[in-house]
């Protein structure tokens, strides 16, 4: 089953971004080895190799859902910021601000990780 997630739309996202004194621009890549893929689900994920057969315990990119489920993961992580300082686009977040609020802004992104 194809989980959906609507994709941003990059004008909103900028919009909001735009004419800001500072950003700081975060990949969320490794993030993807992060979560654990629930032992049921993980034989979906079976692949065979000269050596035999495996599966990922862990979501790998390029899995089917993964982008989708990354981006609910990121929204829900950082819900409380986005809009305010924080901008989300799929795994990439942008912080932005002015540089009195920066580090205040930063500690609190790190401290929802």
């Amino acid at each position: 089953m194809h989980d959906l997630f609507p994709t941003p739309f990059t004008n909103k996202v900028l919009e909001n971004v735009g004419r800001q004194m500072v950003y700081l621009f975060t990949d969320g890549f490794l993030r993807y080895h992060k979560l654990n893929i629930v032992p049921k689900d993980q034989r979906k994920t079976t692949f065979k190799t000269e050596w035999g057969c495996f599966q990922y315990t862990v979501m790998s990119f390029g899995l089917k859902n993964v982008p989708a489920i990354i981006s609910w993961v990121v929204i829900a992580m950082f819900k409380d910021f986005i809009r305010k300082f924080l901008e989300v686009y799929f795994d990439d977040l942008t912080m932005f601000g002015l540089v009195k609020r920066h580090v205040t802004s930063l500690h609190l992104m790190l401290d929802a990780c």
